[in-house]
């Protein structure tokens, strides 16, 4: 019950989700009508391994500094899309040799399987130019994955951003 009680919090704080979310949280057993057809098939655990694809995917182009790859694994109807997307064109040039792992991932996909939330726990270490510093950055955040025509993108993000310089 948690577990979907924070999965509805998290859709209705990102308006444009929502509104992907509502004929799912509409489809209840106390609703009739046409809001009761739309219950689509449930989620196949596939769907949670193909989002948590797609988020490794979009950090490994972040870490190679492939900015274009990185992108493309974004949607671009993303709310923050410009804090995600701005703050790692800023910060890669000064983080050298950077590295970030991900840890404790929980995956939890809406009924529809047409959004994931990835939960989880991130460390990233890099060199920090000029100054050549060593630097150990650590949090958590839900990564919000969308199902789109040409694959799983990244559709929020919550939490602490991971791609920021400092």
């Amino acid at each position: 019950m948690k577990k979907i009680l924070s999965l509805l919090c998290l859709l209705a704080t990102a308006s444009s989700l929502f509104s992907l979310a509502s004929p799912v949280l509409s489809a209840s057993p106390f609703s009739s009508g046409a809001a009761a057809k739309v219950a689509s098939a449930p989620a196949a655990p596939k769907d949670s391994r193909q989002a948590q694809a797609a988020l490794r995917q979009l950090l490994a182009a972040h870490v190679a500094g492939n900015q274009a790859g990185m992108e493309a694994l974004v949607s671009p109807d993303m709310p923050g899309y410009a804090g995600v997307v701005e703050a790692a064109r800023q910060a890669r040039p000064m983080q050298k040799q950077l590295r970030i792992t991900l840890s404790d991932l929980r995956a939890q996909p809406s009924e529809d399987a047409a959004l994931v939330l990835v939960q989880a726990r991130w460390e990233k270490r890099y060199v920090r130019l000029p100054a050549g510093l060593q630097v150990r950055k650590s949090g958590e955040a839900v990564f919000t994955l969308k199902r789109s025509e040409g694959g799983w993108k990244l559709a929020g993000l919550s939490g602490d951003n991971l791609f920021a310089a400092d």
